[in-house]
């Protein structure tokens, strides 16, 4: 199971609110544990929310932005008695090194599990690319990640989920659409996709300003897994989001042997 749950952010400056991270803080990790989740990637968890976060007696992480001093960090958090981290790092999502966003700079975690259970392993790449109006890097990003995943995966299964900051009609989706690696989860499923046809993107004090905007995060998988299926989870209290997107979920089973 695979999931995307994007930036629980903590924001001094709403702190009047009462739908920001003082709130959501203890809806996360109940979260994941009532789906069931075993793999999730997560967008924009800073220092203060991970020490809260972890450690948990179910879940870990992999991070390794915060070696750069990164103030936002795309880690990927995995249900302890089922995956061992084999190997982790990160690349940088244009070519030549980081950009000049300092802290903020965009970047590609990867892990390389085993699966305790079956024994097979497997790699997850977890990103958040560049939320401006700024295609071209966008697009620069997909193709570096494409790259990137041939040549640390070598032909390993390999899922990608992340914030791409764009839809599928968008030109900057369409290598990773358009993969040889990869399939797109919610298009692939073998049920019918579950909720609503969005990915909510909304203020935390405004709640969802609309249910019809198309998807800006997405779980890719590999060719040879089967998927399930595939949904978008509107849990709530009270009106109460633990994100301001919502998050993504799919079942996927890798074939025997991978």
């Amino acid at each position: 199971m695979l999931f995307l749950s994007d930036k629980p952010e903590i924001s001094e400056s709403h702190a009047a609110s009462v739908k920001v991270w003082p709130i959501r803080k203890d809806m996360l990790m109940p979260l994941l544990k009532f789906h069931d989740v075993d793999i999730c990637g997560s967008q924009e968890l800073r220092e203060p929310q991970l020490e809260y976060l972890f450690p948990d007696k179910i879940y870990a992480y992999v991070d390794d932005g915060k070696a750069e001093n990164l103030w936002a960090r795309n880690c990927i958090i995995y249900r302890k008695s089922r995956f061992e981290v084999l190997e982790s790092g990160k690349f940088w999502l244009v070519r030549g090194g980081r950009d000049k966003h300092g802290k903020s700079a965009r970047y590609c975690q990867w892990a390389k599990f085993k699966d305790l259970r079956s024994g097979a392993e497997f790699y997850h790449f977890n990103l958040h690319n560049e939320h401006r109006n700024m295609p071209d890097r966008r697009l620069e990003a997909a193709n570096v990640v494409l790259e990137n995943i041939a040549q640390i995966a070598k032909g390993k299964p390999a899922f990608l989920t992340g914030d791409f900051n764009a839809t599928e009609e968008n030109p900057e989706m369409q290598p990773l659409l358009n993969s040889e690696l990869l399939s797109e989860a919610k298009k692939v499923s073998a049920t019918p996709p579950y909720g609503p046809a969005t990915c909510g993107c909304f203020k935390y004090e405004r709640g969802p300003v609309d249910l019809k905007g198309s998807p800006i995060d997405f779980i890719f998988c590999p060719k040879t897994a089967k998927v399930e299926s595939f949904g978008v989870l509107t849990d709530n209290v009270g009106g109460v989001y633990p994100s301001d997107h919502f998050p993504i979920l799919a079942r996927v089973v890798l074939p025997a042997g991978k």
